[in-house]
Formats: C-alpha cells, sequence, structure tokens
C-alpha cells in the first residue's frame, strides 16, 4: 500500500482496539466471506507515476469490478485506493468521507 493509505488502515486498527473498526471486510475482494472464481485484471489508465486496474471476478456467485488506484514510488507500484462498484472507496470509509 501506499504510505498513505497504509497509515489510515493502521490508524483504523490501533483506534478500533479489538473491535471492528471501518473495514469490517476485506477491502481487496469488498466482501467478509469469498470464494474468488474467474479473475482477470485489466489496465484502465496509465500515466507516468500512477494507474488504474479494474479487477473482475466472481466472489460466491457474484460477478464484481473493483478499481486500484495505483502510485509509482521509490520502492515500486503500490495501492494508493480502492474504489467498489457501489462508489465507496477506501481511503473515503478510513478518513470518513
Amino acid at each position: 500500500f501506499s504510505e498513505r493509505l497504509a497509515q489510515l488502515i493502521w490508524k483504523d486498527a490501533v483506534k478500533s482496539k479489538d473491535e471492528v473498526g471501518a473495514l469490517d471486510f476485506d477491502p481487496l475482494y469488498d466482501a467478509q466471506d469469498f470464494d474468488i472464481k474467474k479473475f482477470s485484471l485489466r489496465k484502465s489508465k496509465s500515466e507516468k507515476d500512477s494507474a488504474e486496474v479494474i479487477a473482475s471476478f466472481e466472489n460466491m456467485g457474484h460477478k464484481t469490478e473493483i478499481t486500484f488506484s495505483l502510485v509509482l514510488t521509490k520502492t515500486g507500484w503500490k495501492i494508493s485506493d480502492i474504489k467498489y462498484a457501489d462508489g465507496r472507496h477506501l481511503v473515503g470509509l478510513l478518513s470518513g468521507k
């Protein structure tokens, strides 16, 4: 994860103290339970230091698409945000926006 997203995830984990925080699901699959099938990736947008990749898959019989926003860092490409089909995005969930 990008430094900013990693910090938001860490703050949520620390703040929730053994309770469920903003992340009550697996953010990579947008689900609490998963049985992933028919997984594919495609590039949506690409620039010098940022990109978007769309993951398509079936989870427990439901078709899902999730958009991963990536940034290029000194150590390689990192996930900077995850956008879900219903309009939510991970940075917004973790920052209360």
